[in-house]
């Protein structure tokens, strides 16, 4: 999420030119600007500031060419000026229940507003390889299709609750009405393809009907019980969004999966007991025995995962 304030300016300290290259931008004061994250504009490129630092946050740690400008010298002296970019107005689905609506603060969170995808550990075998790009508030998911059966691809963070915990995502995906595809919410005790156990609960289909599931795996390509609700579509299927959460009771070891159209009202559609210890949480998705020619996308509007129950 970026912050804003009203009439902050600056300039870079007369004593340092900054580079195409250079990640901190030194300023003359500084304390006029919002907390991490917001955008600046120095000459003709925008910066996204993530972090500052130094004597009265002086120095500004930050993203270079950001929003589709260009990283370029500028010299001591240069204004810098604290803007609103295009990527702010950029059309969202449902984008004050994406923003607003989720409860708490939660241990790991991602909005997807810094353009920056390497916070993810993908977990996948050799072949074929999932592709990741961060791009106007949004993680698009490129799976160019032709998995072996039950072989999962994984992007985790790590998280290792205590005890009661959930995660919880927004997601909308284009998919062919062909082979048996799975997409949804995971945990995991290992970011490692071919070891450990997760947890994965999410859409499945296969020629339709398109269902929602709550599955268990081991390394990753191995499946283990199951439970299945199932709803019609036809042709390609196109959810503007969907929210999903998987939620954990540690007193039980008890897993619920739930969806919901809008993050407001929410279905439990299965539950599982079944222990395994969380050390990562994230997004699997998989096209058992789809071909190169049946690629798929899938978009996540944010994530976030919490201790404690909904």
């Amino acid at each position: 999420m970026k912050n804003y304030v009203n009439t902050a300016s600056d300039t870079i300290t007369t004593s340092a030119t900054v580079s195409s290259s250079t990640t901190v931008v030194p300023v003359s004061s500084g304390g006029t600007f919002p907390a991490a994250n917001f955008t600046i504009r120095v000459d003709d490129e925008v910066m996204l500031v993530t972090g500052l630092s130094g004597a009265s946050s002086t120095n500004l740690t930050v993203t270079r060419g950001y929003d589709g400008t260009s990283a370029s010298t500028h010299d001591s002296g240069a204004g810098v000026e604290h803007v609103v970019v295009a990527e702010d107005f950029v059309s969202r689905w449902d984008e004050h229940a994406l923003d607003h609506n989720r409860p708490g603060s939660p241990s790991v969170v991602d909005e997807f507003n810094d353009e920056d995808a390497s916070s993810w550990t993908v977990v996948e075998d050799t072949s074929p390889n999932i592709t990741l790009t961060e791009k106007y508030g949004k993680l698009s998911i490129y799976h160019p299709g032709g998995d072996s059966s039950q072989e999962l691809h994984g992007v985790v963070k790590a998280f290792s609750p205590a005890g009661d915990f959930y995660i919880e995502s927004a997601m909308r995906f284009l998919v062919p009405n062909t082979n048996y595809h799975v997409a949804g919410l995971i945990a995991s005790t290992n970011a490692t393809y071919g070891a450990g156990s997760q947890m994965f609960a999410g859409c499945t289909w296969s020629s339709m009907p398109y269902g929602a599931s709550l599955r268990n795996f081991t390394n990753w390509n191995t499946e283990g019980t199951s439970g299945v609700s199932t709803w019609t579509f036809d042709g390609f299927l196109i959810l503007p969004v969907l929210y999903e959460r998987l939620v954990y009771t540690s007193s039980s070891s008890t897993w619920n999966y739930h969806v919901s159209p809008d993050g407001i009202s929410w279905l439990d559609i299965h539950s599982q007991v079944n222990s395994i210890s969380t050390a990562y949480v994230g997004y699997a998705v998989s096209t058992w025995g789809a071909t190169s020619t049946y690629p798929r996308i899938h978009t996540l509007e944010y994530f976030a995962a919490y201790d404690g129950t909904p």
